[in-house]
């Protein structure tokens, strides 16, 4: 992967996703749900790191 690539892994989408998914967790009251978290990042072509 080159470095032009590398750039477009964090663009407007992935934070809007991991945003969605906070904002569901604040509004409900439930704790994030980091298998949520970890397709997103994942589906972005990055590797979560393990908990």
């Amino acid at each position: 992967m080159t470095i032009s690539q590398q750039r477009n892994i964090l663009g407007p989408a992935y934070f809007h996703k991991i945003a969605a998914i906070l904002k569901t967790a604040a509004e409900s009251g439930a704790p994030t749900n980091p298998a949520a978290l970890a397709e997103v990042t994942r589906c972005h072509g990055l590797t979560p790191a393990p908990s």
